[in-house]
């Protein structure tokens, strides 16, 4: 194993949470899956556990889908270079945290046919229009037809075998250089850059069915990262576009952020159909806002300016209010200056934020708690953010075909008996293994943690297999000889049992 496979691979909690309470009864070996509603318990025997159920998930599938929206107007020679060179820094967190991702390239020309929001796989160097660049790009490593080569294809994916080395792993130079050559777009492009209006084009079904096809996907997160040193300028084609000053002039003509906003958000959904805002991701390397607007007939000055070691002035920027507010109305987002090279710690800010993001760890569903040892059957103790009856634990399993091979050093459990921590069982009716994880072998949890909502962390050591299943399970207290439980699991009666998390 490499070094960052050894690297702790963060538990995907995204959506798919069961909130069913699970009454296992281990006298009959039945199972009742009921809704959270109050319901009736019948006093079957002393051995009645409860299990709340509250993550049900692909292991292995931490989708995400990452548009590369590129400034290529006459002035990003050297930020495209800096792109290149560091996007290492951003890859590799991806890879280290098992992510399944996928690259595409976009530019923010919305007047050139070829361009309005299609991906882009084709390198340019050409400065054109006699701008000039403080450094030489060079593309001759780049595969395309003149090299002999074919073009890298517009959707690089970590689960490509063209992007894998012999172990299977995903290969960060080859994915870095080819994402390289097909951030570098040119210099040719206009100078009224619509970064929002060509992210709102990649991403309509008229291109994610013809062109773009294959990037979306239903299942997967989806972050979109600008990189542009001057202001969004979707207009809608209300502006007559001659003056480089008039997309601030006529800012009130542009098209409202908001609008941009309501269109992303409704790209993802969750199980209700409602948009699902936490399954975005949006961040920019771009000029910060100073709070200066400019009116007719003053020119727009820049906001930010960057150096070299000699203090020469190597490029400007322009503030990208307008970005910021795209960005900003986002819960998962990330700004930085494009004035401040090189990119490397920005790239990996939002990288981080990404694998954070897709990683989402925290446990959605609150366990039951306690406040005095009358609570429980028997102490009420003190788990970082919270308390708890001192059986309470965390229960970590998973399912997997039975196709596949055991986890490493897992044995099958006796029969007829339930499997302990290491030990799985077959699953006839499902050709599936059960395998209860161990922990601190393959899983960790923080009590302590600040994530939202309950305060409690899982952190898997090691990563799983792409088709394993798996299942974050705790118990939660239920009424021996009462006639209900409520709704958050608090016994209506006198005597309690605290289920252990196994069918005993």
């Amino acid at each position: 194993m490499t070094d960052h496979s050894e690297r702790r691979f963060r538990l995907l909690t995204r959506a798919r949470v069961l909130t069913t309470l699970l009454l296992a009864v281990a006298a009959g070996g039945s199972l009742w899956l009921t809704s959270c509603n109050s319901h009736t318990v019948e006093p079957f025997s002393q051995n009645v556990a409860a299990e709340r159920t509250d993550i049900v998930t692909s292991a292995g599938v931490n989708k995400v889908d990452i548009l590369w929206v590129v400034d290529n107007s006459g002035s990003m020679c050297e930020e495209q270079a800096d792109l290149r060179e560091n996007f290492n820094a951003f890859v590799q967190e991806l890879v280290d945290v098992g992510a399944d991702f996928q690259l595409a390239v976009i530019t923010t020309d919305m007047e050139d046919p070829s361009q309005s929001g299609r991906f882009q796989n084709e390198p340019n160097n050409d400065p054109g229009g006699g701008q000039q660049c403080n450094v030489i790009v060079d593309i001759s490593q780049c595969p395309t037809p003149a090299n002999g080569q074919e073009l890298p294809p517009l959707i690089i994916k970590s689960s490509d075998p063209r992007y894998q080395d012999s172990e299977g792993n995903p290969d960060v130079e080859k994915i870095q250089r080819d994402f390289g050559c097909s951030a570098t777009t040119g210099t040719t492009g206009t100078g009224f850059e619509m970064g929002l209006e060509a992210a709102r084009r990649a991403l309509s079904p008229a291109l994610t069915e013809s062109f773009n096809a294959g990037f979306l996907r239903e299942d997967a997160f989806l972050a979109v990262i600008f990189l542009t040193d001057e202001n969004d300028c979707s207009d809608g084609g209300t502006l007559d576009l001659v003056n480089g000053n008039i997309c601030e002039w006529e800012r009130d003509k542009l098209i409202p952020v908001q609008e941009f906003v309501e269109y992303f958000q409704g790209l993802k959904t969750d199980v209700n159909g409602d948009p699902d805002p936490s399954q975005l991701i949006v961040a920019g390397i771009l000029a910060p806002t100073n709070g200066s607007n400019f009116d007719r007939p003053d020119e727009v000055e820049p906001s930010c300016t960057s150096t070299n070691m000699n203090g020469d002035v190597t490029g400007r920027g322009f503030a990208g209010y307008r970005y910021q507010e795209f960005i900003e109305s986002f819960e998962n987002s990330y700004e930085d200056n494009i004035c401040n090279p090189p990119f490397n710690g920005a790239l990996q800010a939002i990288s981080t934020l990404i694998a954070d993001v897709v990683s989402d760890r925290c446990l959605q569903a609150p366990p039951l708690t306690c406040e005095t040892d009358a609570d429980c059957t028997g102490a009420c103790v003190e788990k970082g953010n919270n308390k708890f009856c001192e059986a309470f634990r965390i229960q970590v399993e998973i399912e997997r075909p039975t196709s596949e091979q055991l986890p490493n050093d897992f044995t099958i459990a006796p029969e007829g008996e339930d499997p302990l921590p290491g030990q799985c069982v077959e699953l006839a009716e499902k050709d599936n293994y059960r395998c209860i994880l161990v922990e601190g072998e393959q899983y960790e949890i923080d009590y302590a943690s600040s994530c939202k909502p309950t305060g409690i962390e899982i952190t898997l050591i090691r990563p799983l297999s792409s088709s394993d299943q798996l299942a974050v399970r705790y118990p939660r207290a239920v009424a021996v000889g009462a006639d209900t439980a409520t709704e958050d699991g608090a016994a209506e009666s006198n005597a309690t049992v605290e289920g252990d998390g196994t069918q005993n």
